[in-house]
């Protein structure tokens, strides 16, 4: 999949992840008339663009944009509920290569292999 293709489906997913955040600040103090009416156009125009973007996407590209946004909806829930300098220093230490993410399978061998140790 080509990094334009990317951009574009993480785009998407994002916009579903506002709505998310939009969906939460709802009864909160700081959701007033003004708010709560640029949220309610915001979401219709957002929910709009969404559904055409679904219609354009082929089956691997509709996997990778419900990733992403299980990814951006993972890290909304981590900001809300954990430390955010935790959730930063973690992000960074990725993005310089000093946390490293393996698939389950390679995860499994390494455990085992602990467990002899």
């Amino acid at each position: 999949m080509n990094n334009k293709i990317k951009i574009a489906i993480s785009f998407f997913a994002l916009c579903q992840t506002m709505i998310l955040l939009i969906d939460k600040l709802q009864g909160t103090s700081m959701y007033n008339q003004l708010l709560k009416n640029l949220c309610n156009k915001l979401i219709k125009l957002l929910e709009k663009e969404i559904d055409q973007f679904y219609t354009v996407l082929n089956k691997d590209s509709e996997q990778y944009f419900h990733k992403t946004t299980e990814m951006i909806e993972t890290m909304v829930d981590v900001i809300e509920n954990k430390d955010l300098d935790i959730f930063i220093n973690l992000l960074k230490d990725y993005r310089n290569g000093e946390v490293m993410i393996l698939p389950d399978n390679k995860h499994q061998k390494i455990a085992s292999q602990l467990e002899r140790v």
